[in-house]
């Protein structure tokens, strides 16, 4: 069986939804990444609890772009929030990839966020921190 994200045909620019980016929207709709994040400079520090919940998301018409409407909580932040983000294609691996994105009440962040099976693992900076960032991904039906 195939696992979300994991069919190789390449995406065509502007072109109507590939499947395996019709797949991937459909697996990141209603799910939760749920895990704990490092920051850098602290590496006696434990990793910190994080939680993305994604209460839709789906694919725009442009190459590699996805809006999903993210409710994300780290610390005292908790806020939900469309975003506009671009996923690319390591062969067969989606990875959520982010360039100084402005998140209004939150700061800038740049991320690389790998996407494998269940799982979801990355780099990530908010402003002038960062670090690295893990956890699963579950569907919220799964509950």
């Amino acid at each position: 069986m195939t696992q979300p994200g994991q069919v190789s045909t390449p995406s065509q620019g502007d072109a109507a939804p590939t499947e395996r980016e019709t797949k991937l929207a459909a697996y990141l709709n209603q799910s939760q990444f749920v895990g704990r994040f490092t920051v850098d400079g602290k590496p006696d520090a434990s990793p910190k609890p994080e939680a993305y919940t994604i209460s839709r998301c789906e694919k725009l018409p442009a190459k590699d772009m996805y809006r999903l409407t993210a409710k994300i909580t780290y610390g005292d932040t908790d806020t939900e929030v469309p975003l506009d983000l671009k996923i690319v294609w390591a062969e067969n691996t989606p990875v959520i990839t982010i360039d100084s994105m402005w998140i209004p009440g939150m700061g800038t962040f740049s991320s690389r966020v790998m996407i494998h099976k269940d799982h979801y693992a990355g780099t990530w900076t908010h402003d002038d921190k960062g670090g690295h960032l893990f956890g699963t991904i579950r569907q919220l039906g799964d509950q």
